[in-house]
């Protein structure tokens, strides 16, 4: 008989069957059978082979099932399994990471107690990409970086850099790329561009030119305003024509900060988008764009 489905097993000799088999067979005179051995040995090796062994020697061979619903764990908090490895999908009601992701990991899923969920990537596009249920993306993080982008490839919170520390420039009002201040644009997008500086110099003629410019594409300037020491309120001008140079006059031995904006549309190509400056008048005495100074560029289209 062996198993019966339910977990419990039942040993028989082909006639008695249960805790009392043999007793079944001594109580009717019965005597000893080789056939009946045959069947209660056979019944008992049947019964192993349908085991599991702990060595793994005995493998199962049909759907793993607990024999209640919803009643038994496989594992537990101080008697945890290493790994689990399925080719197909794990279902459950929720599924509570406990442990930390490695920069290494192609897919993985998280927790620490400061980080909370966390969700670790790698590929050649993008490290992570959330879509929904047509299989089409609505999130992405680009393979590498730390931005964001929407379903059509945009930049939800854009595309941020931060100088790190002072720039200078001394003797030279040919216009250089700033060191910090520059992003790479995608082929044909439009994106919202602002700029914030604060510029020192301590030269009898201090000044700063600078220009927004690109290897592709084209850039219209809203305009900027600036104040420092001196200034009762904000300045404001418009730039007059696309990519050209302006001078700005600053105070001597005073910060001041200056705020640009614009759209800028790249060409059929991309680029790489850069705030350029130089001294407006050639001086021995160094013009500084300063640490902290920032440029933002969104994706708009």
């Amino acid at each position: 008989m062996a198993w019966d489905g339910s977990g419990t097993f039942t040993r028989t000799n082909g006639t008695n069957t249960g805790a009392t088999t043999w007793a079944d067979d001594a109580a009717a005179a019965t005597k000893i059978l080789s056939t009946r051995h045959d069947t209660h040995d056979e019944d008992l090796a049947t019964g192993l082979n349908a085991a599991l062994t702990q060595n793994n020697e005995s493998k199962p061979t049909a759907h793993f099932l607990p024999n209640a619903d919803a009643s038994y764990n496989f594992g537990s908090a101080v008697k945890q399994w290493v790994a689990g490895f399925f080719s197909g999908d794990v279902t459950a009601q929720t599924f509570a990471a406990t442990g930390d992701t490695a920069a290494a990991d192609n897919a993985s899923m998280g927790y620490t107690a400061t980080e909370g969920l966390i969700l670790t990537g790698q590929g050649s596009t993008n490290d992570v990409t959330i879509k929904n249920d047509a299989d089409a993306d609505v999130m992405t993080v680009p393979t590498g970086t730390t931005r964001i982008k929407g379903s059509a490839g945009d930049e939800i919170y854009g595309q941020f850099t931060i100088k790190a520390s002072d720039e200078s420039v001394t003797s030279s009002t040919t216009l250089q790329d700033d060191d910090d201040l520059q992003f790479t644009a995608v082929a044909s997008g439009v994106y919202d561009v602002e700029i914030a500086f604060t510029a020192l110099s301590t030269s009898s003629t201090p000044d700063i030119k600078c220009v927004l410019q690109e290897t592709d594409g084209a850039f219209l300037i809203v305009g900027h305003n600036y104040g420092g020491p001196g200034v009762s309120s904000p300045d404001s001008l418009a730039f007059s024509a696309t990519n050209s140079a302006i001078t700005i006059p600053l105070i001597g031995n005073a910060v001041e900060a200056f705020h640009l904006k614009g759209i800028y549309t790249a060409g059929g190509s991309g680029g790489v988008f850069k705030f350029q400056w130089a001294q407006g008048t050639s001086d021995g005495t160094a013009t500084t764009v300063q640490a902290g100074s920032w440029m933002r560029a969104l994706k708009i289209a």
